[in-house]
């Protein structure tokens, strides 16, 4: 056992007496609902300026430096790399309508409709060989005009 002596196991128990009295009565408290007055939300005071301004102004500032720094790197990174992404893209997109013009012209389509083409360099590079070729939007040069022009029925 463990070896106490009577006054010790007395008080030991005693101590332990009053720690689960203590437990209980929070418990009790704790289950109660206290009374309050109907007096709405709104019109009750709030706390005070201080406990309200500082924790919040703080915490409000942290993030703000955060979001600065955040937006400090990712600003100058997006600008510097966003050019050749869309030039990588713009090329796979290209060689995608250049397959899909190739695959339309196998099956035995006669005439495409490109959009956006306004150079005869980009007519040229999506041009595969049909027989007829439609554009669409404004800004052409006058060879791809009279381009298309000849390639009317």
């Amino acid at each position: 056992m463990l070896g106490l002596s009577q006054a010790q196991g007395i008080i030991l128990a005693v101590g332990g007496a009053i720690f689960v009295a203590i437990a209980g009565g929070v418990l009790v408290l704790r289950g109660r609902q206290r009374r309050e007055a109907d007096i709405p939300n709104a019109m009750r005071p709030g706390p005070s300026d201080p406990d309200l301004e500082t924790p919040l102004l703080q915490k409000l500032q942290g993030w703000g430096v955060v979001l600065v720094l955040f937006f400090v790197i990712w600003v100058p990174a997006v600008w510097l790399f966003e050019p050749d992404q869309n030039l990588s893209q713009e090329k796979d997109l290209t060689n995608d309508a250049i397959a899909r013009g190739k695959a339309y012209e196998s099956v035995g389509v006669d005439a495409l409709f490109f959009v956006g083409v306004r150079t005869r360099a980009e007519l040229d590079a999506r041009h595969v060989g049909q027989k007829h070729t439609c554009t669409r939007r404004g800004g052409l040069d006058d060879d791809v005009a009279e381009l298309l022009g000849r390639l009317k029925p």
